[in-house]
């Protein structure tokens, strides 16, 4: 599989590869080749986009190339425990609806 994976990255994700080269990341996770390490920036800077529509589209019944990579990948990291942060975009009027549900802090004396 890692022969693979260093082939497809070669091949569709150079772009990628040397960005992630000049990462501050690039000696996180020892156990991942750089190759893998480029499948999981690729997912977190554009390649969600694609494989989470095609997951959606399919119901999750078929998994592209990058898909199956992207998911061998992660099974080798290790279990997270803690809190998780997640971006989102949101237009103005989708922001003043959530702002809705948001809690306000309280001073508790």
């Amino acid at each position: 599989m890692k022969k693979n994976i260093e082939k497809y990255v070669k091949e569709y994700l150079t772009t990628e590869l040397n960005e992630f080269r000049r990462s501050p990341f690039l000696n996180n996770y020892p156990e991942l080749s750089i190759f893998e390490k480029t499948i999981i920036y690729k997912y977190t800077e554009d390649g969600f986009r694609t494989l989470n529509t095609a997951l959606r589209e399919n119901k999750g019944k078929y998994l592209s190339k990058y898909g199956h990579f992207l998911k061998y990948v992660l099974e080798k990291l290790p279990d997270y425990q803690g809190i998780v942060y997640r971006g989102v975009d949101l237009t103005p009027s989708t922001d003043r609806f959530l702002q809705q549900f948001v809690l306000q802090e309280t001073n508790h004396y």
